[in-house]
């Protein structure tokens, strides 16, 4: 446009697109960040709820009862509220398993429930899932990843009990069956 200043404006042009373009990327990293907080915030949440419905009284009462059961033996009684737990426990193994909630940060915090309930109850899950299918298969591994690692990183002084009993031990053939997912 001035040619007797001396300079080349396809250059400035150039440069000035270069740090656009730039800038374009550098927004994009920080919105991708954003997103990624609020997820996590979002899975927090969730995490939370979870958690919250697992220790509330009503629960623990529950609970309580479940412990106290035979293995292999759940009254009509008691259905609606053992459905109640293992539907929660299944959507939490469901959460872990997708990744909504960390597996290491729901096993710690569940403290060897999900494994006190799938002692009391695999053999009343495995018999309504000849009846019913997929019945309570996250809460199975769910209960499966915790049992591995208690296994493997907590020390036996600390494993999960029952009455007494060390669960670790007592389900120990469960933890040389590999298990995926579920799908």
């Amino acid at each position: 446009m001035w040619p007797w200043l001396g300079v080349d404006w396809q250059a400035v042009e150039a440069i000035g697109t270069g740090l656009a373009a730039l800038v374009v990327i550098v927004a994009g990293v920080i919105a991708l960040g954003q997103l990624a907080e609020a997820k996590n915030a979002r899975n927090a949440a969730v995490a939370l709820q979870m958690f919250d419905k697992l220790a509330n009284r009503e629960t623990k009462k529950i609970l309580a009862e479940i412990y106290q059961l035979p293995d292999d033996k759940v009254p009509d009684t008691m259905t609606r509220d053992v459905s109640y737990v293992l539907d929660t426990l299944e959507l939490l193994g469901l959460f872990v398993v997708e990744g909504v909630i960390e597996e290491d940060l729901a096993i710690r915090e569940m403290r060897g429930m999900e494994i006190r309930v799938w002692y009391k109850l695999r053999e009343y899950i495995m018999q309504e899932r000849k009846n019913r299918g997929h019945y309570a298969q996250y809460t199975e591994y769910y209960a499966h990843k915790s049992l591995r690692y208690q296994y493997f990183y907590v020390p036996k002084e600390q494993w999960t009990r029952l009455k007494g009993k060390d669960l670790v031990t007592a389900l120990k053939d469960q933890l040389l069956e590999s298990r995926n997912p579920p799908k």
